[in-house]
């Protein structure tokens, strides 16, 4: 017996012994082995997947040589040399896992010869070069050198004598700028900035109040005052919640297969919005959204906004229907993994599901490893038929009380319903067991014959069931079977013939329950005797149906008993009558529906605690690899919670210290939020950047991967997340250093000769253009038609009800509510939204598509919401301003921010067919409609210079 040496690869030999040989087989007996054993069985039935002949190899293990058995494939080695009888190449040969060949299991002579070739030490003189494996091992030193990976560094800010800069964000736009000889556009007009910085932050172009007074304002500090004005706005929170609903794929059903509504997404949606009102600091919103429920509350209100925030997990969709748990649970854990990483990490994290990811430094064991901490994470309330996302109730102690106090009087009230119905149904079920009986004495002649017609109304329906002759219904045959074959024989053979039909049944195990239950009670000597078995077992039914355990829906809980409920009772022999008030005189009916009233009253009027989409804490459930992200098929022992392996210091560690109970979800969302994790703050910082610029300096704002896109300016990315973090992770704090530098101040117009040098835009010689999202546009038309609901938060509404009916126009404009707050049903997608590039709710969206179509301009033309919005417009111009020149000036100033320009005074001459100046002339409201309905078709209202 010799102790296992380590396997080496030396050259071309390979090396191999393995733990407790019983003997050490001469290498050349080994191979003379694996020529007569092994070899045939490779070629015949592995060679075609797994060979340089075959065709593309799968799985990414070629068997055709020693070295490609001695490198395994995509699923790892296939060889345990520490413990060869659990090696992946005999899991496979034995369709324990994985199954292979896949068609069909080989003879079990074969396999013991390849775990023979297994505890030999997979001796093999194949000389054959195997093309190199697609996934090289990953050089951990070299990886972490990726920009991404790296630590940020401390950035010194360049010098930069131009004059042009007026914050450090300026002073590195400009070095890169002017290294490729371009010159930075004229900074825009104070009315294009008021349009632009207004929409940036709030959504909402500015007032017309606004307008003019920012335009009066020569305050140096104008444009700060602005700004603060702005990011102090409730405004605010709604207009970049947005941004962060799309990341969080918010929506208020599920869609998937089964279309439920979310009824209380809503209050995530309002936890977003007003932490960005409040600034949270960045660091603590990850947490709060990751792990919010596990965090020490200073107050139930706290408390009760930490486990709203959790709703992050909770609100992707879901195949509630799919009958497969297992998969639906996987699904939903590679649905959270995918979105935490691409939100908070900037990598594609769910890539790594089937295999090692392709092309960035993250395994299969880091996926697994993360989708433990998930699969630990109570995410769903149940899995029954139709699953059920998870939701809590949120502290309220006052409430609580109340609820309590009402439950309180509810059940004493449902117990004095339930005792009355039960007295009820007992009596009608004795009266019913009373007409079988005094049946079963008639057609034994034990009733005398004058009493028969005084009973026949009370014994008709038993009289069909019992008597011999008549055809008895498919579904009492059990119950009266016994009854047929005995009541009607002589009493000489009575006796006999009952214990033949006794021992019949105890040997058929096809018997129904009842008959199945008769034959378990002592045979009956006589016809009476017969007649009180049946009554005997008909009450201890009876007793065991009444009270049986029942599930909230009131179904009984036991199969047997359900079983033989449905046998003898509902509708078969014995009635249940649907309400048992039918059963009852008139005073009692009064009494028993006033009661029954009295509890739904107060059930009605019972206070419910509010609740949330949430998750919590379950238990532990750690997970292996999953072979193709297959979960019937695992690789490995179960991986414990852990923070990538690319992250880690010590690469044989976890990087996470998880008490024994825990799930890991708090640790790894601090893990994620701490200020040395090079990636969220400058993931972050790049979003803000994107959100004001349209593109990121990142371009692929949710890729910081190999494949996504190098950052345009990296010292200028890692000087705002160093700074951003420095600044106690202000959110707040970024947008005012980006709205107020001279790059975001630029003017948008092209230079030929710029962009025949930048095309992109990527050096920022000019502010870039874009086109509003839709919910700008619908907030912008509503705030023009000053009939914008500015409240904050609540339910979601549909966009088309009318919600203020006394407003003119109701009909036309629907909810009157910000987008933000209207209803966003994954299976039915609003015509307005997706008209204008509404994300797609079900995955994280970082950033949205701006389509140019015609049909947006048709849509314009023709939607009931602009057309109103216009004619309101001219409505008020028109009463409220008597030339058309005034008109035109407020007009514009309404829609474009600005006073109208020289053109556009003298297109407006001929359009109203203008007889005389517009100084002094007054058109009709008609033409005003027209005029007012034009210029919300324009581009210059439909983009953001």
């Amino acid at each position: 017996m010799i102790d296992c040496l380590v396997v080496r690869q030396m050259g071309s030999m390979l090396i191999i012994a393995t733990s407790f040989c019983h003997t050490l087989v001469a290498q050349e007996d080994g191979f003379a082995y694996f020529e007569a054993r092994i070899r045939p069985v490779l070629i015949e039935h592995c060679y075609e997947c797994h060979s340089a002949n075959g065709g593309e190899v799968k799985g990414g293990l070629w068997l055709d040589s020693r070295e490609g058995v001695a490198n395994g494939g995509d699923s790892g080695p296939i060889v345990e040399w520490n413990d060869a009888g659990k090696s992946l190449l005999l899991n496979a040969l034995r369709h324990q896992d994985l199954k292979m060949p896949p068609k069909s299991k080989l003879p079990d002579s074969i396999i013991g010869d390849f775990e023979k070739w297994v505890a030999m030490g997979v001796p093999d003189p194949r000389e054959a070069s195997t093309p190199k494996p697609k996934s090289e091992p990953i050089d951990w030193t070299q990886a972490k050198k990726f920009w991404s990976f790296r630590p940020r560094e401390s950035i010194q800010v360049p010098t930069i004598p131009s004059g042009w800069s007026q914050s450090p964000i300026d002073a590195f736009v400009e070095a890169r700028r002017s290294a490729s000889g371009l010159r930075p556009n004229a900074e825009a007009t104070r009315s294009t900035w008021l349009r632009r910085v207004s929409i940036d932050l709030t959504g909402i172009p500015p007032t017309l109040d606004e307008v003019d007074a920012f335009i009066r304002n020569r305050d140096f500090d104008s444009h700060e005052q602005v700004v603060d004005r702005l990011l102090a706005s409730p405004l605010y929170g709604e207009r970049w919640g947005r941004y962060w609903l799309d990341l969080a794929r918010y929506a208020d059903s599920n869609g998937a297969d089964e279309n439920h509504g979310y009824p209380v997404a809503w209050r995530y949606r309002d936890y977003v919005t007003n932490s960005l009102n409040a600034d949270t600091p960045y660091n603590d919103y990850i947490v709060e959204q990751l792990a919010g429920d596990l965090l020490p509350a200073s107050s139930e209100s706290e408390q009760g906004r930490l486990i709203t925030a959790t709703g992050f997990l909770v609100m992707g969709p879901k195949m509630l229907a799919e009958q497969d748990k297992p998969k639906l649970v996987a699904d939903m854990v590679d649905e959270q993994v995918d979105t935490i990483g691409k939100v908070f990490l900037g990598l594609t994290l769910g890539c790594a599901r089937c295999h090692d990811h392709k092309f960035d430094p993250i395994l299969a064991n880091d996926y697994y490893a993360l989708a433990s901490i998930l699969h630990s994470t109570k995410s769903m309330e149940h899995l029954n038929f139709v699953s059920q996302w998870n939701e809590r109730d949120l502290p309220d102690q006052t409430l609580s009380k109340s609820v309590a106090i009402y439950q309180e009087r509810i059940d004493q009230s449902q117990s004095e319903l339930a005792k009355k119905r039960r007295l009820y149904e007992d009596r009608d079920f004795k009266s019913q067991l009373s007409s079988l009986h005094l049946a079963m004495r008639i057609a034994l002649q034990l009733e005398p014959v004058s009493n028969e017609a005084l009973h026949a109304k009370a014994t008709s329906k038993w009289n069909a069931i019992l008597d011999k002759n008549a055809d008895a219904p498919a579904k009492i045959q059990d119950f009266v079977r016994v009854w047929r074959e005995l009541a009607w024989l002589d009493d000489l053979v009575f006796v006999e013939a009952a214990q033949s039909l006794w021992r019949e049944l105890a040997g058929d195990a096809k018997q129904s329950l009842w008959n199945q239950r008769l034959s378990k009670r002592p045979a009956p000597k006589t016809k009476p005797e017969l007649m009180e078995l049946y009554l005997a077992q008909s009450r201890d039914i009876w007793n065991e149906v009444r009270d049986a355990p029942r599930n909230e829906k009131g179904k009984i809980t036991s199969a047997e008993i359900a079983k033989i409920s449905k046998q003898v009772f509902e509708g078969v022999c014995f009635d249940q009558p649907a309400k048992i008030e039918e059963t009852l005189e008139d005073d009692e009916k009064r009494l028993y529906l006033e009661l029954k009233a009295s509890v739904e009253k107060l059930e009605k009027e019972k206070p419910t605690l509010p609740r949330a989409m949430s998750v919590q804490d379950g238990p532990v459930r750690l997970v292996a690899v999953n072979v193709r992200g297959n979960h019937l098929q695992t690789i490995g022992e179960p991986l414990p919670a852990a923070v990538p392996t690319i992250f880690r210091n010590d690469l044989s560690s976890t990087g996470l210290s998880v008490p024994e109970n825990g799930s890991g979800r708090l640790e790894l969302a601090k893990w994620i939020a701490d200020e040395s994790n090079p990636l969220p703050a400058r993931v972050m910082a790049n979003r803000i950047w994107q959100g004001h610029f349209g593109e990121g300096l990142v371009a692929t704002s949710s890729n910081f991967g190999l494949r996504g896109q190098l950052p345009s300016h990296p010292e200028l990315l890692d000087w705002l997340a160093n700074e951003f973090v420095r600044k106690d992770w202000s959110i707040k704090w970024l947008h005012r250093q980006i709205v107020l530098s001279a790059t975001y101040r630029m003017g948008s117009q092209i230079d030929s000769v710029a962009e025949a040098i930048d095309p992109d835009n990527r050096l920022f010689w000019r502010q870039n253009r874009r086109r509003m999202e839709v919910e700008v546009l619908r907030d912008s038309l509503l705030s023009i038609g000053d009939v914008c609901d500015l409240r904050q938060g609540g339910s979601p509404q549909n966009a088309t009800s009318v919600f203020h009916p006394n407003v003119a126009g109701a009909s036309n404009i629907g909810s009157m509510r910000r987008t933000l707050y209207l209803d966003i049903n994954r299976a039915a997608m609003s015509d307005f939204l997706m008209t204008f590039d509404y994300v797609e709710p079900g995955v994280s969206v970082e950033r949205r598509p701006a389509t140019i179509v015609p049909h947006q301009s048709l849509f314009l033309m023709n939607h009931p919401l602009p057309l109103e919005i216009g004619k309101q417009l001219a409505e008020r111009l028109h009463s409220n301003f008597s030339n058309d020149l005034s008109r035109l000036s407020v007009a514009t100033r309404t829609i474009f921010g600005r006073e109208p320009k020289d053109y556009e005074i003298d297109l407006l001459h001929p359009f109203l067919n203008a007889q005389s100046s517009l100084v002094s002339m007054n058109s009709s409201l008609d033409d005003w409609v027209r005029v007012c309905r034009a210029l919300l078709l324009t581009n210059e209202f439909l983009y953001v210079e």
